[in-house]
């Protein structure tokens, strides 16, 4: 059994700037923190590979996305088979490993209500390790974990490194889909000859958030 990690403050300090500016680079972090920019690369770096603290990504939808909260019951002795399949799924934001009357508690993110259906029927279910999957719908978020954060900065070193944040895209309206019946498709000006960036489009996805998060 691997020994339990032990992270030092400067070390909960760094991991807690992350939180604020994932995307911060090396010298505005020492700036911060008042370290040197290689020290912080290579604390970043140790911690990184001992599987202590990670950046991750996760998609945004729209206002349509659907997010659930799956119970998994596994075959015995394939529980860790079942996370492993799970977690290359880019749908399967975390996973977790649990006692009791289930095995795996998954939290996932799909499009819409019938992307998370078709997610848990023809996916979930269809892994030989799942015996069996209770699924919990989201209906509000009060709040999620990219707002968590440590408490090992003070408030004049947050304000420091929120400080150096860019500023946040500019997000262009949702658009809703055009719904388009025979008739109206003859009498439009769109005919599958013109150009396809003159079709009607709906608005791309924003760039994803990034998170960083620990093992503490």
């Amino acid at each position: 059994m691997q020994d339990p990690i032990r992270l030092q403050e400067n070390d909960l300090r760094l991991i807690q700037a992350l939180q604020i500016s994932p995307r911060a680079g090396w010298s505005e972090l020492g700036r911060a923190l008042g370290a040197a920019p290689t020290t912080a690369a290579r604390r970043w770096e140790r911690l990184e590979s001992s599987g202590a603290a990670w950046v991750s990504c996760q998609p945004l939808h729209g206002r349509d996305s659907a997010i659930a909260v799956l119970e998994v019951v596994c075959r015995a002795g394939d529980i860790l088979q079942a996370a492993r399949t799970l977690a290359e799924d880019a749908a399967a934001m975390t996973i977790d490993v649990t006692a009791g009357g289930r095995d795996l508690l998954i939290t996932v993110t799909c499009p819409d209500q019938l992307a998370l259906g078709r997610y848990l029927l023809e996916r979930v279910a269809q892994i030989p390790e799942v015996e069996s999957v209770r699924s919990h719908v989201v209906t509000r978020v009060y709040l999620d974990a990219s707002r968590w954060r440590l408490r090992s900065l003070t408030s004049r070193e947050e304000s420091r490194i929120s400080s150096a944040l860019p500023p946040p895209p500019v997000r262009p309206p949702l658009r809703p889909w055009t719904l388009w019946s025979a008739s109206s498709w003859r009498s439009s000006p769109w005919t599958a000859d013109a150009p396809s960036s003159a079709w009607p489009r709906t608005s791309t996805s924003p760039r994803a958030p990034c998170d960083a998060a620990c093992a503490a």
